[in-house]
């Protein structure tokens, strides 16, 4: 009995012993990590790895913040990091992306108000180089977007000469499209008049890609709205390479049973099965072309028989076609074969 005993205590030893080592590892590991940052006290994360600002002594500091605690001193830090920018070349490339990561996740955690004012400071900090100030600007608007972008659009309208609009702009526009698909149509069409004319086909573009996430029935009813052949075919491949399974197949439902796409579809489906009946002359020929060299159709999701051809994205019918068969491709000839799934 007293052998027990004293071995359960030894074991309760050993695991404090253990556990008080750790943490102190621990402890000297965020030590370690601060000083290579070098971020300023007033930034911490306690000891639970909750986010916020508190008391240096009753817990290690970080990097993160919290979104609305320092919102001040969030600006400032990021405004020193754009200041250092470029890097120096003796900074090693792991603290480089240390740093990058840092600042990333500092903008990510600013409320709107914060991310209002970064903008702002930087848009007129003349000791910050231009291209880390496009790049730091491009990126807080795309996180002021995410939660007000009538606002984002409002102050890319006034840094339109510091940003880049072809670049920004199709992001931002998906971004609106996704989460207030109607606001960000209306803005579409009211077209303001600083808006380059020849972005806009890539506009509508962004907004759909969101649209089609966010409200999928709206963005359906403004590709019908237009009736073009050719942007509704393409918005039917286009689903299952950019969504979920799920989500693919029902947008490509929506599409095949809307009054306006319906027609548009079946026609389309029409003439590429038309074609597909001299792909399928071409299936014994086929056969002997050396299946491992060629790629692998992808099934079209709710429509057994019917496949994505690799090379063109267009339907092919292969009903009838057994598995493992080597098809041709009407549309591309002879080099065109790919493999029935």
């Amino acid at each position: 009995m007293r052998a027990s005993r004293f071995l359960t205590v030894m074991l309760v030893c050993l695991i404090g012993v253990v556990g008080w080592r750790n943490h102190r590892r621990i402890h000297e590991l965020r030590m370690e990590r601060d000083a290579l940052v070098g971020l300023p006290e007033e930034v911490v994360v306690s000891d639970a790895g909750g986010r916020g600002a508190g008391d240096s002594s009753r817990g290690s500091r970080g990097y993160r913040k919290g979104r609305v605690a320092g919102g001040n001193d969030g600006v400032g830090a990021v405004l020193d990091y754009a200041r250092g920018l470029p890097f120096p070349e003796d900074v090693p490339a792991v603290e480089r992306m240390r740093r990058v990561v840092i600042e990333t996740e500092r903008i990510q955690q600013m409320d709107r108000e914060q991310l209002k004012r970064l903008i702002e400071e930087l848009s007129r900090a003349e000791d910050v180089g231009v291209e880390s100030r496009t790049m730091l600007v491009s990126f807080s608007l795309l996180e002021l977007c995410r939660s007000q972008p009538m606002d984002a659009f409002a102050r890319v309208e006034q840094l339109k000469d510091l940003v880049s609009l072809r670049e920004l702009l199709p992001d931002l526009i998906e971004i609106w499209g996704e989460i207030e698909p109607v606001g960000g149509r209306e803005w579409l069409d009211g077209r303001p008049a600083w808006l380059p004319e020849n972005l806009l086909p890539e506009l509508e573009q962004g907004f759909l890609k969101g649209a089609i996430k966010g409200e999928p029935a709206l963005a359906l009813e403004w590709i019908a709205e237009r009736g073009e052949r050719g942007e509704i075919i393409r918005w039917l491949t286009w689903a299952r390479k950019h969504l979920p399974e799920d989500a693919a197949e029902e947008w490509q439902v929506a599409l095949v049973a809307h009054p306006v796409t319906s027609g548009l579809i079946k026609d389309w489906l029409a003439a590429a099965n038309l074609a597909a009946g001299n792909g399928r002359r071409s299936v014994e020929e086929g056969r002997g072309g050396g299946e491992k060299n060629h790629p692998v159709a992808s099934p079209i999701p709710g429509k057994p028989g019917y496949v994505f051809s690799p090379y063109t994205n267009r339907v092919v019918d292969v009903r009838d076609i057994p598995s493992g068969t080597l098809v041709m491709d009407p549309e591309v000839g002879g080099g065109g074969y790919f493999v029935v799934p």
